[in-house]
């Protein structure tokens, strides 16, 4: 069924019958089932016409705003950070696998973990997360260590227990000791998130 286009009255017998092909004025062009944008078929859709900005605070059908509706920060996408004062990352000396002299990878490479010098090295840091925890057991006996790293990061996660920061702080083999901080992501414009 051809339908006669609405726009070409001055050419009565013009029928556009595909589909229109983007223009630099026009990138995202309607179509619809005669390729034309009529009363009759294509896109039935309101077009904003170029330079008007959507309208602030204005909802889409999904619920959500629209976009440009409210700024957008580099933090919207996670809640503020809740102290968890129950837990705590201790960060040992020594530098870990990723930054170390003798296991650095060349740039844009992986740790070769099957290598020897990565083997002692991960030995050498395994040795001093294990005077760390004796000395733990020895001066904070509630404290317990529940998590390890050594590849981005020579440090442990300490279950607190009651056990005060600077009792870790005080051990000879601690550089920092901080509370662990919770982010969750938060969004309210992402229906995924919220």
């Amino acid at each position: 069924m051809e339908i006669a286009c609405p726009r070409s009255a001055d050419r009565p017998n013009r029928v556009h019958d595909g589909p229109r092909r983007p223009s630099a004025a026009n990138p995202f062009p309607a179509v619809g089932p005669t390729g034309c944008r009529g009363r009759l078929g294509g896109d039935r859709r309101r077009r904003r016409p170029p330079g008007v900005p959507l309208r602030v605070g204005h909802r889409r059908p999904g619920g959500g705003r629209a976009l440009g509706s409210t700024p957008v920060s580099s933090d919207a996408s996670t809640a503020p950070a809740q102290v968890d004062s129950s837990s705590a990352i201790v960060t040992l000396t020594g530098d870990p696998l990723s930054t170390a002299a003798s296991t650095r990878p060349p740039r844009g490479k992986k740790i070769d973990f099957s290598s020897s010098a990565v083997k002692a090295e991960r030995a050498r840091l395994s040795a001093l997360r294990n005077d760390f925890k004796t000395w733990l057991r020895a001066n904070a006996p509630a404290a317990s260590v529940v998590k390890e790293y050594d590849t981005a990061l020579n440090a442990v996660v300490v279950q607190l227990n009651g056990t005060a920061l600077a009792t870790l702080r005080g051990a000879p083999q601690v550089t920092d000791a901080q509370h662990e901080r919770l982010y969750a992501p938060s969004d309210a414009n992402d229906p995924d998130l919220a």
